[in-house]
């Protein structure tokens, strides 16, 4: 009988084919401890491993801009001081061989790293995993499973397919693949979604459900994955991919073409990145922009806050990379469950409410003017625009654009070249801001809906508590009401308000949000072919009349429901 199981989409498509089975062998690891005459050999050891693997990682011939950053990720990764003192601190103090420090190490810092609550900085753990493995394999002597030679076409099912085993599918073989862990926005995601590779993570268990030969249906459409389905299920599934394949030709065509509503209503459609390599898969996507740079992901991958010039050659090579389109870079927002391994953050109670964002900048002045300046000067390259994150009130942007003034002064006294004129702008995620919008609006150059905290703060519900995951929902009519609010006072002061929060990318609400008024869309890569698809099948009079009805609605299923509604409407009318 055909079992089915959900996932999450990480990229997008629909296959079917046997299922190979891809799981990593545990390394043999010394455990007992080490004599004092052996510490000086297992330092030597580990220490010639780095070097070994870091030289190997600089002669590797790459042939795509992924495969480079990738390549530069794990040298960072592998240069940081902190993971090398750690290793050697475990051989010296614990007297830990150096297979066993090296393995603690890394998973220690993959556990720090899953148990924040962003997303895409808890997907990093998969990046060290990744390279603590093939640490240990050089340290070790071992051969390094490859994957870019299967005999025959499969579906990969993997317990977490590392980001450098992705990269070297064979893609000619590999029809899609599945992994037990792993997120959407994770590096072995965006390598799925740039080969074109359909893909499901968060399968928790199929790997130990499924056997070698299974025939499976990978719906990475619907996040839906059936095992071992009857003829009837498989003959459906190949009359979808037929269209499907005809579908993505056509997202393809279309995807550097403006996502322009049935009635003509232009919605701006833009990436959310943390680095270069999204940044890269979002131009492959069609974005056209960056609605939000997570910069704290820079500050996280060092082991020292980054100086000005180290900050500037990334956002510098951002800007150029788009060019002409707009870069927004939001300032550092750390703390809450967002820490960084060289500085001790605080115990809090509550850290959410906590020293956290500008809070903290604010504190740390040295630390925040030198990203202020380095934005500054990013904006001689391109179209970049700041962003402050959670902003409670007035005072706070006043005593930010005062700073943004001074830094400006100081450069223009050292010859830097930056654009005076740069646009500043806030996050609109907290109930403060919402209820000061018209206020804050005439004192600042654009909006941006952080739907993700917006929700949490409004409901007094923790999005990563399963306890009360079901009351965290952005349809609710106070976020519905909140949003409108914010997007309304934007407009009566002549700027725009765009959305860069989970809710941006939910293909679901998309006809609600263009109703709404909001302007510009800041998503995963992932989504953007769909959603400009799914935008020039909407018109702008139909949303407006779904958001007035929502508008009118006092509870969450209701709102539901009226979006659902909507949806098979559109679908309905799409056909016909």
């Amino acid at each position: 009988m055909a079992k089915r199981m959900r996932g999450i989409i990480a990229s997008y498509g629909l296959t079917m084919g046997i299922v190979k089975r891809w799981l990593h062998e545990d390394i043999p690891i010394r455990t007992d401890w080490l004599r004092d005459e052996e510490v000086a050999g297992e330092l030597k050891a580990i220490d010639a491993a780095f070097s070994r693997y870091r030289e190997k990682l600089s002669a590797k011939e790459v042939t795509s801009p992924l495969m480079q950053s990738l390549r530069e990720a794990h040298i960072e990764l592998i240069s940081d001081p902190f993971l090398i003192d750690s290793v050697h601190k475990r051989i010296q103090e614990e007297k830990m061989s150096a297979d066993r420090a090296l393995d603690t190490t890394i998973r220690i810092m993959a556990a720090q790293l899953e148990a924040l609550e962003d997303p895409y900085l808890r997907e990093r753990g998969t990046d060290y995993r990744d390279m603590g493995r093939s640490l240990l394999y050089e340290l070790k002597g071992l051969p390094v499973p490859r994957l870019d030679h299967l005999s025959s076409p499969c579906i990969l099912v993997t317990e977490e397919l590392a980001p450098s085993e992705a990269i070297e599918l064979d893609k000619a073989n590999v029809l899609g693949f599945t992994s037990d862990r792993g997120g959407a926005t994770s590096h072995t995601s965006i390598i799925a979604q740039t080969l074109g590779i359909p893909a499901l993570v968060g399968m928790k268990r199929l790997s130990r459900e499924v056997n070698d030969g299974d025939f499976i249906i990978l719906d990475a459409e619907n996040g839906e994955l059936i095992i071992n389905p009857d003829v009837e299920t498989i003959q459906e599934a190949q009359q979808k991919m037929e269209v499907g394949r005809a579908e993505t030709v056509r997202l393809s065509l279309e995807k550097a073409e403006k996502a322009v509503t049935a009635d003509g209503h232009v919605v701006d459609v833009m990436v959310n990145i943390g680095g270069l390599d999204d940044l890269t898969v979002g131009i492959l996507a069609g974005a056209e922009g960056v609605g939000l740079f997570r910069t704290e992901m820079l500050y996280m991958e060092l082991d020292h806050f980054p100086t000005e010039d180290e900050q500037l050659a990334v956002y510098r090579q951002a800007a150029e990379a788009l060019q002409g389109n707009v870069l927004t870079i939001r300032t550092l927002d750390i703390g809450g469950d967002k820490r960084l391994p060289y500085y001790a953050f605080p115990r809090e109670a509550n850290p959410f409410l906590g020293w956290r964002a500008l809070r903290f900048c604010f504190d740390e002045e040295i630390i925040f003017r030198t990203q202020l300046r380095a934005i500054l000067r990013a904006s001689a390259y391109g179209n970049v625009r700041l962003m402050l994150p959670m902003v409670v009130g007035l005072d706070e942007l006043a005593r930010a654009k005062r700073m943004i003034e001074e830094e400006k002064e100081k450069l223009a006294e050292r010859g830097r070249a930056f654009n005076p004129s740069i646009p500043v702008g806030i996050m609109l995620e907290t109930p403060a801001a919402v209820m000061l919008a018209e206020e804050l609006a005439h004192a600042c150059d654009f909006f941006s809906i952080g739907t993700n905290d917006l929700t949490q703060y409004i409901l007094a519900t923790d999005r990563g508590n399963d306890r009360v995951a079901g009351l965290h929902s952005p349809y609710h009519p106070a976020v519905i009401r909140a949003i409108k609010q914010g997007v309304d006072a934007a407009h009566r002061a002549g700027i725009s308000c765009g959305m860069c929060g989970g809710f941006a990318g939910n293909l679901r609400a998309l006809a609600l949000l263009i109703g709404l008024g909001v302007d510009a869309l800041s998503v995963p890569a992932s989504v953007i072919p769909k959603l400009k698809e799914k935008i020039r099948h909407i018109t702008l009079e139909e949303g407006r009349r779904l958001a007035k009805q929502v508008l009118g609605l006092s509870a969450t299923a209701e709102i539901m429901q009226a979006v659902i509604s909507q949806e098979q409407d559109i679908q309905y009318k799409g056909e016909s």
